[in-house]
Order: structure tokens, then C-alpha cells, then sequence
């Protein structure tokens, strides 16, 4: 299951290193990790995760805390449960590509089918926008 939820993690977008913490975040069950928890966890350096877990805590998937006093911080999931959050942005950037697409396609030469298109690129002369360069 973990190397499965890592695959569909990474094809959602987020880096390997990401998504092998966050799929171990998830099935280890604590409240608190710290980063040598997760490291360990997936068989790597706190150093070496270190990038993963900067992306996920600006993703929001995870938190970082730390108790008065201590240097060294935890990481906890992102509360509510971060994925269906990530998971509704990552549905908005596809929409946001979806209507540029069609932006793109109404102002290609009349006539041009989107096959024409992703057939021969905006090099062929049919396919070509209707309006020049500015």
C-alpha cells in the first residue's frame, strides 16, 4: 500500500522525495514525527528530506511545530486532513490549463479542427493562429 499511495501521490504532482514522507506520514499514524522519524521511516538522511518536507509543509500537507525551548521542531499532518485540499487545487490548475487550451483553439485559422492542431503545431500554415504575432 505504501509504494502504491507514493506512485499516485507523485503523479499528483509532488516530488519523489515528497511523496515517499507524506505516504509515511500517513501510514506510520503518530501525531508527532520529527525529521529524523520520517527519515528513517523511508530509509534516508534528515538532510536528504529536507527539500521533500519544505515542499510539503508550503503544500500545506504538512505542519511544522515546536515546543518552547526545544531547537529542533515535529512535523504533524496538516490539519483537517490536508489531501482533499490538495487534491481541489491541484482540480483548479487543471481547469485553469483546460480554459487556456480552449482559449488558445478559438483563435486558430477557421476551419482548423483541434486534430489538425496537435497533428501539425502552431507550425503549419492552416493551423496557424488567425491573429499575427504583436
Amino acid at each position: 500500500m505504501h509504494q502504491r499511495l507514493t506512485a499516485e501521490l507523485h503523479r499528483l504532482g509532488l516530488s519523489t522525495t515528497a511523496s515517499r514522507v507524506l505516504a509515511y506520514a500517513l501510514a506510520d499514524g503518530r501525531d508527532r514525527l520529527t525529521a529524523r522519524d520520517l527519515a528513517e521511516g523511508i530509509g534516508s538522511s534528515a538532510a536528504a528530506i529536507s527539500g521533500a518536507v519544505q515542499e510539503l509543509v508550503r503544500l500545506g500537507l504538512l505542519q511544522r511545530d515546536r515546543e518552547p525551548g526545544v531547537r529542533s521542531g515535529y512535523y504533524r499532518l496538516g490539519r483537517p486532513n490536508p489531501l482533499p485540499r490538495y487534491l481541489a487545487s491541484r482540480l483548479v490548475l487543471l481547469e485553469r490549463l483546460e480554459e487556456a487550451l480552449e482559449a488558445g483553439f478559438r483563435e486558430l485559422a477557421p476551419g482548423t479542427t483541434e486534430t489538425d492542431f496537435w497533428k501539425h503545431g502552431t507550425s503549419c500554415r492552416t493551423c496557424a493562429p488567425a491573429h499575427p504575432a504583436r
